[in-house]
């Protein structure tokens, strides 16, 4: 879908769902690892979905997710540009992230999606794999 249409689409729903008194929504960032391909091309419309969206919501609290540093995020947070930012994956291969954004330490650790839900399977070693076994920075 189109830029214009993408956002046409969206202005309407924020606009409706607004009234509707839902006390938070969380608006998602462009995530190159989220975009799938299909038939050959990434399907995502990419934009500054904080600076189109944000401004329709009156009533709603506005999170947000996907890719962001601790910089990033304390500075939209002291902006106000948001109420607060979700890190997910972060904290899967990260077992330390919230020292590493402390101490600003890289998040480097490049997840595993091979083991991201565990293995079922074999010895009590290969189901820890991918939760327990990723390396802490050193401090």
């Amino acid at each position: 879908m189109p830029l214009e249409e993408t956002i046409a689409t969206f202005t309407h729903f924020i606009t409706e769902a607004d009234k509707l008194g839902i006390v938070y929504v969380d608006l998602m960032r462009y995530s190159e690892m989220l975009d799938p391909v299909i038939d050959g091309e990434k399907r995502a419309t990419k934009h500054d979905i904080l600076a189109t969206y944000s401004p329709l919501f009156k009533h709603t609290k506005i999170f947000s997710n996907a890719g962001w540093t601790g910089e990033e995020a304390a500075a939209a947070i002291k902006d106000g540009k948001v109420e607060g930012v979700f890190f997910g994956m972060g904290w899967i291969n990260h077992p330390d992230f919230a020292a590493r954004l402390e101490h600003g330490k890289p998040l480097d650790n490049p997840i595993d999606f091979t083991t991201l839900y565990g293995t079922y399977h074999g010895n009590e070693e290969e189901q820890r794999k991918g939760y327990v076994d990723y390396p802490a920075a050193v401090y």
